[in-house]
């Protein structure tokens, strides 16, 4: 069975730029910029790992992750979020929502947050 990351964000780059560090990895990837297109994704495809951006143009990102986190089926799927959502009260309500890490993109390393998506699908996670 491959694993497979599914990516929620809005922004192409940030697309493109995950796309191409996981392509041959034999990881599938999905991505889409919608928050009601990622749970349907989410649903059908049932990824190992869920990266999900706070600010999304349909949905807020903690509502998605509630809604993940509230069905059965995707109970066992690793969310991280990036985003650039920094208010601390913020991050400490999503970490309670069931959320493995929080990243900041501004604050992060673009090649770290991927070292780390691959610790999960490596099972040292």
């Amino acid at each position: 069975m491959q694993s497979k990351l599914l990516i929620i964000e809005d922004d192409r780059f940030i697309h493109e730029l995950f796309n191409e560090k996981f392509v041959g990895s034999g990881i599938e990837v999905f991505v889409t910029d919608r928050g009601s297109r990622g749970y349907e994704l989410a649903k059908k495809e049932h990824p190992d790992v869920i990266l999900i951006d706070l600010i999304l143009p349909d949905m807020e990102g903690a509502e998605l992750i509630k809604k993940i986190r509230a069905d059965k089926d995707l109970e066992d799927a690793k969310i991280i979020v990036i985003t650039n959502v920094s208010n601390q009260k913020k991050v400490d309500e999503v970490m309670k929502l069931g959320v493995q890490e929080y990243y900041i993109k501004s604050n992060e390393s673009f090649f770290e947050i991927v070292e780390m998506i691959k610790t999960y699908f490596s099972g040292a996670k």
